[in-house]
């Protein structure tokens, strides 16, 4: 039903109240033309609008009268009329749930799919770790090289359009591996996952912001950041039910499907609206991209750096101060703690960005983060570990949020996706950094020592942070 036709969605809530059993009845409205009964008017009509609704449509009604219950058929038309309107002009809140519940479907793919691979490399193809370690990493590396490309495009093309290609383009690649036999077929496949993986870390964090309001972008970001989370935490746990239920081609499948849910779910959502910005030359677009976004995109590099620390360096760190690798008080359970802490708080705290700001949100952000970087290097007991992980959890809840928003505050809006690529790619390539160095100083003076050197670079965030102000 277009916006425009008023007396159409009048007289559509007036059959929709009569169902309803509100006190007038659907005499007292103007019929409604076949022609102007759209599929919102249609889904009422199959909860219960009465003889003045098309013949079609009272044959429907007639085999659903007599079953259900006649306030049981109002909240069905009441909920059926309301979900209608919000997927034909969905507001802002519901735009956002959308983005969110698109974004947990492709994490949920991605986290199945890179924490199960290295078995599937295993037991089907046999290949040896490095082998493995390859198949997982050429799709974050491939990613990385094309989230600002992709952001470009989305700019240019609009954002789902973007989102549907990368989305395609992921779907055709996670369905390779069920024709691919060997170590070639599952690269090609992963390196076609890369590109849709670019596009989730671009393409929604840019849609977030250019649908909501400035005022409440911080908890917009918050709210997104957590369907990052819940594939992580839950994608292994289903694609290993998958797995055992239907085997790896189940996994592929399942993984394809969820993709294509994510592209559903992203089909309602308006373009951000732009302002009429004069176009630029093509350099001229990457050059002012890339000053806009390189500051806080060197904060998130070096916040993001202690990420790559972490995650691999961890569990080796604390089993070496004495925990156990396993069990309630192990060093697994400090890590799992670290997460539910993220996602407790940017739940609980999601506005906090909004009220204090990017700037001091990320410089308080960086302190706790520097805080509990300190408290892991000198951790000798689960106790001391697990108060360091849940204010790891409260430094990195806000954090991206108020980096993202820094990134953006001086980007033009026609570059915004184009922009946010360049930052993504920059606290990608943190990660990496982390890994790397950490390894180094790992290998020289003990993993402690890594995750002190790590807490000192935040220093240098917040000092570059202070400078943005």
């Amino acid at each position: 039903m277009s916006s425009d036709s008023a007396p159409s969605r009048r007289a559509t809530l007036a059959y929709t109240a009569s169902v309803c059993g509100w006190r007038r009845t659907a005499a007292a409205y103007p019929p409604i033309s076949a022609s102007s009964w759209s599929w919102s008017v249609t889904a009422a009509s199959t909860a219960g609008v009465g003889s003045a609704a098309p013949a079609a449509f009272r044959c429907r009604w007639r085999l659903i009268r007599h079953p259900l219950p006649a306030r049981v058929r109002s909240c069905i038309g009441y909920i059926l009329y309301h979900f209608g309107s919000q997927m034909k002009h969905p507001s802002v809140a519901v735009s956002l749930w959308l983005i969110v519940a698109a974004s947990t479907c492709a994490s949920l793919a991605n986290g199945a799919l890179t924490t199960l691979l290295p078995l599937y490399a295993d037991d089907v193809l046999h290949l040896d770790a490095l082998a493995s370690g390859v198949l997982v990493g050429v799709a974050p590396l491939v990613g990385l090289a094309a989230q600002p490309l992709v952001g470009r495009l989305a700019d240019r093309s609009g954002y789902f359009c973007t989102w549907l290609g990368a989305g395609v383009i992921g779907v055709a690649g996670i369905l390779l591996m069920l024709v691919s036999g060997g170590f070639g077929g599952a690269l090609a496949s992963r390196t076609l996952f890369g590109i849709l993986s670019s596009a989730a870390g671009t393409v929604m964090a840019a849609w977030v912001i250019g649908i909501v309001p400035a005022a409440q972008r911080g908890r917009a970001l918050a709210r997104f950041g957590v369907s990052v989370w819940i594939g992580l935490g839950a994608g292994p746990q289903l694609g290993q039910v998958v797995i055992d239920r239907t085997g790896y081609a189940g996994l592929w499948i399942v993984a394809a499907a969820l993709v294509l849910a994510s592209i559903v779910l992203a089909r309602p959502l308006p373009e951000p609206e732009l302002p009429g910005v004069a176009p630029h030359a093509e350099s001229g677009q990457w050059i002012a991209a890339a000053r806009a976004v390189l500051l806080p995109g060197t904060v998130a590099a070096l916040a993001w750096s202690s990420e790559g620390v972490i995650l691999t360096f961890g569990i080796v760190h604390l089993r070496d101060a004495g925990l156990p690798v396993g069990g309630p008080t192990g060093a697994t359970t400090v890590l799992t703690v670290f997460a539910a802490s993220v996602i407790a708080v940017r739940f609980l705290l999601g506005s906090v960005t909004d009220r204090l700001g990017p700037a001091r949100t990320a410089i308080s952000s960086l302190i706790l983060l520097a805080i509990a970087l300190v408290g892991l290097a000198l951790a000798q007991d689960f106790r001391v570990a697990a108060l360091s992980a849940v204010v790891l959890g409260l430094a990195f809840a806000p954090l991206y949020p108020a980096l993202t928003l820094l990134a953006d505050d001086r980007l033009d809006p026609r570059r915004r996706a184009t922009g946010l690529g360049i930052f993504g790619a920059l606290t990608g390539a943190g990660v990496g950094a982390g890994t790397l160095y950490g390894g180094a100083l790992s290998a020289w003076s003990g993993t402690a020592a890594a995750f002190l050197a790590t807490a000192a670079l935040q220093l240098a965030g917040i000092v570059l942070t202070t400078r943005r102000r």
